[in-house]
Order: structure tokens, then sequence, then C-alpha cells
């Protein structure tokens, strides 16, 4: 595999916004250039959709990314705005994304919105809280932990445990 290409940053110009929940603008790199990047760095790699689940307003895949004989697994998810099929290839994108970015491609970022930081702002005498990317539920620091270590996403325990039977 070339790692300096694999983990060469995107220009401004591959790199996409959209507004998602709770008027969060994301920044997200098209899996299109995540695909050709994939292919020119190396001649053996395989992608699977291992697994998808759907779970009331959004849809959840596993997915495998194998390179030179190397796999990484990541969760991908997307809500359900329009047809399950568009929310699917959303969700396939989202984890081709997220392994991709296992193995060192700069592919995903985290933002906060204006309302973040000025939470941020107007709390900083507090501990920074932490809340499930689904439910919203506050959560303690070790479970934020956890959940970014191993789904790669803010999850309290009731939806890590929805994610872990997706995976099993």
């Amino acid at each position: 595999m070339n790692k300096e290409l694999f983990t060469k940053p995107f220009t401004r110009d591959q790199i996409r916004s959209k507004r998602g929940r709770k008027n969060v603008v994301y920044y997200y790199v098209p899996v299109e250039y995540v695909i050709n990047r994939l292919n020119q760095a190396s001649d053996n790699v395989q992608v699977i959709i291992k697994d998808k689940i759907i779970i009331e307003k959004e849809t959840i895949v596993l997915v495998s990314l194998t390179i030179e004989r190397i796999t990484k697994e990541a969760f991908g998810s997307s809500v359900i705005n329009g047809n399950i099929g568009d929310s699917l290839k959303s969700a396939a994108s989202d984890g081709i994304r997220k392994a991709a970015n296992y193995f060192g491609m700069p592919c995903i970022f985290h933002t906060k919105s204006n309302n973040d930081q000025q939470e941020n702002k107007d709390n900083s005498k507090e501990d920074e809280q932490y809340r499930c990317s689904i439910c919203n539920q506050l959560i303690p620091k070790q479970v934020y932990n956890y959940s970014i270590n191993n789904f790669n996403k803010v999850l309290c325990i009731r939806h890590q445990k929805e994610y872990r039977q997706v995976a099993n």
C-alpha cells in the first residue's frame, strides 16, 4: 500500500458539507473520492457490507474493509429521509469512510455547531457533557470514551448494545 498517498489530506474542493441533526454542519469527503484513493493506494482492496439493520428512522450497516490482508470494520449510519435504499447507500458510504479512517485516511471531520461552541463558553467552569448521538441522553465520560473507541460514534449504553447485536 502506498501509505503516503493513502494518508495525504484531501483538497478543499474535495470536502463537502451538509447540515445535520440539531443544525450541526458536518464536513465529509464524498465516498467516490475515498474509493478512488483506496484503489490508487493499493491493488488489493475489498469492501464488504457484512450486515444491516433498520432502527426506527435510521439505517445502520457494518462495513468490512480489507487492504492487503488487513481488515478494519466500521458501522455507518444514515437517517431515513426518503427511501430506505438511499439511506442504506448513505450508511454504507459512511461506513466506508470510517473504515478507511481506521487505516489512516483523513476523511472524517469532527465539527461543533455554533450552539455547542456557545454552550462550551457558557459552561466553561463545568465538566464537559457528553450526549448519545441517537437519543441525546447524557452519558459519563467513560461511556463516551468507550463508545468512540469501539463504535467511532457517541452512543449511550443502550445504543451500544443495539450496535453490538448488529455485529453478532
